[in-house]
């Protein structure tokens, strides 16, 4: 798992390509919980990190309205989400490999 940018995640979505992403913030103790969970698991695609707060815009174009939140996109196009609002990480880590498993 990698830690992107903001301006990386545009060109990467622009380029179409496929990938998972995290959007986190620093403060937010789940993310953390949920950053933990997803070193361990493996993915034929790339997965990456992104600070909800480093680009209000971009989290906003992509539908961020609550952290941890995440996104599958394929070929440049968000194809599944995670964002319920639950603390029990368990239902997280069921998103996160059903997620990384869909093709």
């Amino acid at each position: 798992m990698k830690e992107i940018s903001a301006k990386e995640l545009r060109e990467k979505i622009n380029n179409k390509e496929t990938m998972v992403v995290d959007f986190f913030a620093t403060w937010c103790v789940p993310c953390k919980m949920l950053g933990e969970e997803l070193l361990k698991v493996e993915s034929d695609y790339p997965i990456y990190k992104v600070d909800v707060e480093e680009d209000i815009d971009l989290s906003t174009l992509m539908g961020i309205r609550s952290v941890p939140a995440i996104k599958y996109i394929k070929e440049g196009e968000v194809v599944s989400r995670s964002e319920e609002h639950t603390s029990e990480l368990q239902s997280r880590q069921y998103l996160v490999c059903r997620l990384l498993l869909e093709k």
